[in-house]
């Protein structure tokens, strides 16, 4: 395991997590929440390197003594990190159980034992009420640090807990320093809007081609809506690529649908290069079937995380796109001669 990056808009939320390190007032269970591409899991891990360090420099970890040397090697005894077997799966009963039964051991160095489990909100019942347990009744010098961008997923008695270290994102001067010192790309303010603030997600962004393919998804969709795309062929490509992503930005280009047909004085936009396309597709349409439609776009974006047949998702969702439009045509009486 490579020593956890620090980035630039984090500093201040850990100097808070190592103000509590110095007043000897780390809490048993931290919950890191806010958006994704953000760093949580690199703030965790570097907060439990501090911890584990043996020779710290100030408030950072040295690097070279054997705390370190365990933890950069992902051998630290002290230090358990827990997430799905597999990428879309839950977080096991067993899993939970295992850590838990670690954390009764004694520590290597007489120190902090820390557990870090990302994505926290993909503990299924059984393995979050098992950690519940553990969380009631905390020993000391033993973290547990939870790390989600859905905090509504955990349980209320979990959360109730944990102490909360909430995520912003950054300025939009820092997180575009940070684009173009990491990418070559050549429109950066561009990738930050799409990325909708979160430099991590620029990143990847950026490294995937997703930008060209997001503007792809985007001339379908408005393809879909004014009646020039077959819903059931868009779905199929949809379903086939980057499907999680492409919802993600069905449901962003809808939030400013419904934000542009509710004001009048130019609304904020996710998606500030869209605006005007925007503006365009929500002439004619009704508000209230903007937001119904969203909420039904959310549920099927939640379906995408269960074994549902992706192609069938995909065609509900632009069936209904299509209906939008039909709907409003169907309703329009053609106009005759004046009475």
């Amino acid at each position: 395991m490579a020593e956890p990056a620090l980035y630039p808009w984090l500093q201040p939320s850990f100097d808070h997590l190592d103000a509590l390190r110095r007043d000897n007032r780390v809490p048993g269970a931290l919950l890191i929440q806010g958006g994704q591409g953000l760093g949580k899991r690199s703030l965790a891990l570097h907060f439990a390197a501090r911890l584990l360090c043996l020779e710290p420099i100030d408030s950072s970890p040295c690097g070279v003594c054997q705390g370190c040397h365990l933890f950069k090697a992902g051998t630290h005894p002290d230090l358990k990190i827990l997430e799905p077997e597999e990428v879309g799966k839950m977080i096991k009963v067993d899993q939970v159980r295992k850590v838990i039964q670690d954390l009764s051991l004694m520590s290597l160095y007489h120190g902090y034992r820390v557990i870090v489990i990302d994505p926290a909100d993909q503990m299924n019942q059984n393995a979050a009420n098992a950690l519940l347990k553990t969380l009631e009744e905390p020993a000391p010098k033993n973290l547990i640090i939870l790390v989600t961008h859905r905090p509504h997923r955990l349980l209320p008695t979990i959360r109730s807990r944990c102490q909360t270290l909430s995520i912003a994102r950054p300025e939009k001067g820092i997180a575009l320093a940070f684009i173009k010192e990491k990418t070559t790309i050549s429109s950066p303010e561009r990738l930050w809007t799409c990325a909708e603030g979160s430099p991590l997600r620029a990143l990847e962004m950026a490294e995937k081609g997703l930008l060209g393919l997001r503007d792809q998804r985007f001339e379908a969709f408005r393809g879909v809506l004014k009646g020039r795309e077959d819903p059931v062929a868009i779905a199929q490509t949809w379903a086939e690529e980057s499907p999680v992503e492409t919802l993600d930005w069905v449901l962003s280009w809808l939030l400013d649908m419904i934000r542009l047909s509710l004001s009048d004085e130019g609304p904020e936009l996710l998606n500030q290069d869209l605006g005007e396309a925007l503006k365009d597709l929500i002439k004619g349409l009704e508000v209230v079937d903007l937001i119904h439609y969203r909420d039904a776009v959310s549920g099927s974006r939640a379906q995408l995380e269960t074994p549902a047949n992706r192609q069938l998702i995909f065609e509900a969702v632009l069936i209904r796109l299509a209906a939008l439009t039909h709907f409003e045509r169907s309703v329009q009486r053609p106009k005759g001669p004046s009475t």
